[in-house]
């Protein structure tokens, strides 16, 4: 790929490569407390990386272990607890780097025609290169997720290594999980799709069903010694733990479960304040249709469900709305929301609204593979369709739209480059879509800045 490259696409890569570079050094200039040291996620994944490598490991709680084994090797490896820090965080934008350009690489294999100006301006995407200068699992978690969807994108578009390719997919998947135990019903859902997906390829190739199923077969096994490795380490900690089978506590995670959908309800926005002296209160914008619901624990989708059905008329403005309100990651980052310059504000917004047209991309893009009887070229989307239908309900804080931003990014830019090659009519379509979509998100966006902002 790199020897195909002209000169202007590597300058166009070398200055979003750049950009993002600055971007990420400005994040590091901020006083430490506005990165979250010393307060809040970031202390106590630090606390948690503390004790013997097998101490560290077998760690179970709401915090899982993979991220504190992370930092517990860093400071082994560097004496320096600065100098561990920032080769953490430089770690980190180099992944979400390289996890970007092997997403755009993917989806170009797929047959998509993604401009190389939408890969430089992911590159220098200022939540994404921000979220990597904190110790905390949005920015690993996001990578590596995107490197999974890419390699779906692969194999679901014929690509010939598909037992290196399928062995990289289980690991991918067992790993995500160990930094977010959120990730685990998304995952369990994916494994349907690549199963099914990898048999129709194998019967397509050679007509034979049982032939299709004994190389699922070979596959699934290959898979299993990635993906299964991780996922039982979760297992048998949290046996250790709490004497149950489980990803995590399922009472811990039942009751952060109902805390965040409330949430959720009562506010259409939330955001941490930290000031000098560390964490201070959440800031909330109100949402008035939907503040009289609570869900309460253990049955988190049956209060959910109850409470959608008292505001039925309600639900599609909600679901809205929450998209739009994740997709507005508009401070510097999780801890800076006191000290974001209002340029700041905007210059984010411009990225996030590419992101936001991405998701109706992404829905577009499935649904014309699927009419074109090409359903398989496209599946590689739906993990982060149903990501978002479990975050639009599940959580309300900006950070958790990260996962599907480069996916998202990079389909929206795609989709403005298929509508300009396409016929007159379907070209002013396409831009009319594109443009009510972006009012949309603004029209929101500034209706909800202009709402009071209550302490919490």
């Amino acid at each position: 790929m790199l020897q195909s490259l002209t000169k202007r696409q590597v300058l166009t890569i070398l200055l979003g490569l750049i950009a993002g570079s600055i971007w990420f050094l400005y994040n590091l200039s901020l006083p430490s407390i506005y990165r979250g040291e010393g307060c809040c996620d970031v202390q106590q994944y630090f606390a948690l990386s503390q004790g013997t490598l097998s101490s560290v490991a077998s760690h179970s709680s709401f915090r899982v272990f993979g991220y504190p084994l992370i930092l517990h090797i860093y400071n082994a490896l560097f004496s320096d607890p600065q100098l561990a820090a920032r080769l953490i965080e430089l770690t980190q934008l180099l992944v979400a780097f390289a996890s970007s350009a092997f997403l755009f690489y993917a989806l170009r294999f797929s047959g998509l025609p993604v401009p190389f100006i939408s890969l430089a301006l992911l590159l220098s995407h200022p939540g994404l290169t921000s979220a990597a200068s904190l110790r905390i699992t949005d920015s690993l978690a996001t990578s590596i997720f995107s490197i999974a969807i890419g390699v779906m994108a692969m194999l679901f578009n014929g690509h010939q290594r598909t037992r290196a390719l399928f062995f990289a997919l289980g690991i991918l998947l067992g790993i995500l999980p160990t930094l977010r135990p959120s990730f685990g019903p998304l995952i369990f859902t994916t494994l349907p799709l690549i199963l099914i997906g990898m048999f129709h390829r194998s019967l397509t190739q050679a007509r034979n069903p049982l032939f299709a199923l004994g190389k699922t077969s070979i596959l699934v096994g290959i898979f299993c010694l990635g993906f299964l490795p991780p996922l039982a380490k979760l297992a048998f900690n949290c046996k250790s733990a709490t004497g149950k089978y489980a990803l995590i506590d399922p009472a811990t995670s039942a009751q952060h479960g109902a805390g965040s959908i409330t949430w959720g309800f009562h506010y259409i926005r939330l955001w941490s304040v930290v000031s000098e002296h560390g964490f201070k209160n959440f800031n909330v914008v109100r949402n008035s249709t939907f503040d009289n619901c609570n869900v309460e624990p253990p049955h988190l989708a049956q209060g959910l469900l109850k409470c959608y059905s008292g505001h039925w008329r309600e639900v599609p403005e909600q679901i809205l709305n929450k998209t739009i309100s994740l997709s507005d990651n508009y401070h510097l980052n999780s801890y800076a929301s006191e000290i974001t310059p209002q340029w700041v504000v905007w210059y984010n917004r411009f990225f996030n609204a590419i992101t936001f047209i991405g998701l109706f991309s992404a829905i577009y893009l499935l649904a014309r593979g699927t009419i074109q009887r090409r359903f398989l070229s496209t599946a590689f989307t739906i993990p982060a369709l149903v990501y978002v239908a479990i975050q639009v309900n599940m959580h309300i804080e900006t950070r958790y739209m990260f996962p599907v931003t480069p996916l998202f990014f990079l389909l929206s830019c795609t989709s403005i480059s298929l509508i300009r090659k396409s016929p007159p009519i379907w070209r002013t379509l396409g831009a009319v879509c594109i443009l009510a979509l972006a009012a949309l998100f603004f029209q929101r966006i500034t209706m909800w800045d202009s709402l009071p902002i209550v302490a919490m």
